[in-house]
């Protein structure tokens, strides 16, 4: 899902053996509505090229100070 806002709204029925069952009371109306914003503000972004489905999250020359990345210190997905 790409950075942005979003919009939209879900709507409920409300009665009895509906979306919300308070019993079988009387209500003023048969459905409630909820209307949302979404902002979406990823703090990391992962294109893979085509054809690629490998990310390698590691120092691009060793760990701390220079030394050695451990094998397991790289995540693959």
């Amino acid at each position: 899902m790409p950075n942005g806002t979003y919009t939209g709204k879900l709507i409920f029925s409300v009665g009895e053996y509906k979306d919300f069952d308070f019993g079988g009371g009387t209500y003023n109306d048969g459905q409630l509505t909820i209307y949302f914003t979404v902002k979406v503000k990823h703090q990391i972004k992962v294109e893979f090229p085509s054809g690629s489905n490998k990310v390698a999250l590691q120092p691009q020359v060793g760990g701390l100070n220079g030394s050695i990345v451990a094998e397991y210190a790289s995540l693959h997905i």
